[in-house]
């Protein structure tokens, strides 16, 4: 473990392992604790010339796993792996499917206007809303503004029924007749006087422009947050990260054996002289079917399915589609142990070095984004205590500084791999870190590995089949499994694929079951429950009890589940956003 030290003046000094100095730091009150997470961080409270040395920090980027190293020349003091989620998109899609079911069963309502049993034959200009207030403020304000505009605006009103466009300009002709000044366009900025002096912070985020999908911008953003933690616990002046470009079309060629595609082979592609995607993947399978073998001569009816939807890819290109007949295109075959679940032709993923492509120039503009915002918020803080706005939080210890810009290095994985071999290290991932970057000191830190934890269900509301005795074999079955078969209204319903027919009795009736609180104390935190510490695994009883694991249960194999009341545990520690492997 490595403690991170700031000094009285707030500026970062060299990290230090000697946790038994660091105790009695803090028992004798020379040094006082600023943060846990991400690093442990003390702050001396006497002055002391430390010596910072040459600190670089190395990123080895990745699609599911990053690697992380912290070091000096004289010693690492950070090495770490990170393991990202990998369910994001289904996570979202998820949501997306019960949100849509939830708008499709909503009541069908009337037209709103005159339909509010409360303002119903009642004369509606006399019961303004709050919008309809704030515009008669804002009226009442520009009339003030410029009284003659408004006077003379209001005499040709009533005097006229003319469009507003020509009636302002014949009343902006009236008043330049009459030598009157003419009101100013209003701005929607508003405008600073000329008297006060706007004085620009010098601290200048740099914005990243380019929006990403959520599942891919949540990867993203996990790298940034190790960045900024790592700049600010250490005294950082060089960053190295893995940036790598990749050309999928090559790798794909190599990987199936093909020609090295050169110039014009970019835009002759397999799709050449097809107009669409669809036609596309009928004619490469021949338009028939590639399970049944069913084609247009059997009158079969072809859908372009996604046939790696089974392992989470549900991408467009011509080799994830396949032709599928409306017999095989079915609910039931999509699930597990159905005939289009498994299907697998060896198509590698090219997920990983598509996101590296779409996230390289994200994660820099990011990172510098952030900690510009971050500095200018420090140097807000000292002006504020220089002027005497602000007192201090403390007498003792100065606040923080703001952190100097490291200098950005990339790398590719190519030269990564070449350092790596001549240091005779094995192939990981903090490895590959370590192996980035000048220094590479003999006195490695301990590897320490973290796997990224949901903290938040983004799915609200879930659905519960009903479940039916099927009268063949007497086994109990879901809704889905004896449904009707069709995947599209044009398909009759009494078709041979109905399996409602087999029906006898419904054993549970279909539920939706709709989340509309969020408890304090969620699954992993730690409590005190009868002078023990207990890690709870939920909520019960409307977030009035908590349960949590017992002792092992030998009988019925499994751990006990214990339950006590909310108002009787105390907690120590809420759930973190990585969990340590």
């Amino acid at each position: 473990m490595v403690v991170c030290v700031i000094s009285k003046n707030g500026e970062r000094l060299t990290p230090t392992g000697r946790l038994g100095k660091v105790r009695h730091l803090l028992e004798s009150g020379d040094a006082v604790i600023v943060s846990y997470k991400p690093c442990f961080t003390i702050q001396l409270t006497y002055d002391t010339p430390g010596h910072v040395p040459d600190v670089e920090a190395c990123m080895d980027t990745g699609y599911e796993h990053i690697g992380c190293s912290v070091k000096s020349e004289q010693c690492e003091y950070l090495s770490e792996q990170r393991d990202l989620l990998t369910d994001e998109k289904e996570r979202h899609d998820d949501r997306r499917k019960y949100r849509r079911s939830r708008r499709g069963r909503l009541r069908n309502r009337a037209p709103r206007f005159n339909n509010r049993r409360r303002t119903k034959g009642k004369d509606w200009k006399k019961l303004k809303g709050v919008c309809q207030r704030r515009q008669d403020r804002k009226n009442a304000k520009r009339r003030a503004q410029n009284p003659v505009w408004y006077e003379t605006v209001d005499t040709v009103y009533a005097n006229s029924k003319a469009e507003k466009k020509p009636v302002k300009s014949k009343i902006r002709k009236q008043l330049k007749e009459q030598g009157k000044a003419l009101p100013e366009k209003e701005s929607k900025t508003p405008s600073v006087p000329q008297t006060e002096s706007v004085q620009e912070s010098p601290w200048k985020p740099v914005e990243a422009a380019k929006v990403l999908a959520p599942s891919i911008r949540n990867k993203a953003d996990r790298h940034v947050d190790l960045l900024i933690a790592q700049v600010l616990c250490f005294p950082v002046k060089n960053l190295y990260v893995e940036m790598g470009e990749f050309d999928t079309v090559v790798m794909k060629a190599l990987a199936e054996g093909t020609p090295i595609p050169e110039g014009v082979d970019y835009q002759y592609g397999k799709r050449y002289g097809i107009e669409s995607l669809r036609s596309a993947v009928f004619a490469r399978d021949g338009h028939k079917c590639v399970f049944c073998g069913r084609g247009i001569a059997e009158k079969a009816e072809l859908h372009a399915h996604h046939a790696y939807f089974w392992r989470g890819q549900h991408g467009n290109s011509l080799d994830e589609l396949v032709s599928c007949c409306e017999k095989c295109h079915t609910h039931a075959n999509h699930q597990p142990g159905g005939l289009l679940w498994g299907y697998d032709k060896g198509l590698a993923s090219y997920a990983a070095p598509a996101f590296m492509n779409s996230v390289r120039y994200y994660i820099i503009d990011s990172f510098k984004s952030r900690l510009e915002q971050i500095n200018r918020e420090r140097q807000e803080i000292l002006d504020r205590i220089a002027s005497g706005e602000q007192m201090p939080e403390s007498d003792e210890v100065a606040p923080l500084q703001p952190v100097p810009m490291p200098e950005i290095h990339f790398t590719y994985g190519a030269a990564t791999k070449i350092a790596r071999k001549d240091l005779n290290l094995e192939k990981s991932h903090v490895n590959d870190a370590y192996a980035m970057g000048l220094f590479h000191p003999s006195v490695r830190a301990e590897e320490q590995h973290y796997q990224k934890r949901r903290r938040n269900n983004r799915i609200l509301a879930k659905f519960y089949d009903a479940r039916y005795v099927d009268s063949r074999d007497c086994a109990v079955k879901t809704g889905a499994e004896l449904s009707c078969g069709r995947t599209n209204r044009k398909y009759p319903r009494n078709s041979d694929l109905n399996q409602r027919i087999y029906h006898r009795k419904k054993v549970r009736k279909g539920r939706v079951s709709q989340r509309t609180q969020r408890y304090p104390i969620q699954p992993g935190t730690i409590v005190m429950w009868k002078r023990k510490k207990r890690v709870t695994t939920g909520s019960k009883n409307l977030g009035k009890q908590i349960a949590f694991k017992g002792d092992y249960d030998p009988v019925k194999k499994k751990c006990r589940q214990l339950v006590a009341s909310t108002s009787k545990v105390k907690v120590i520690c809420y759930p973190s956003g990585w969990v340590r492997v």
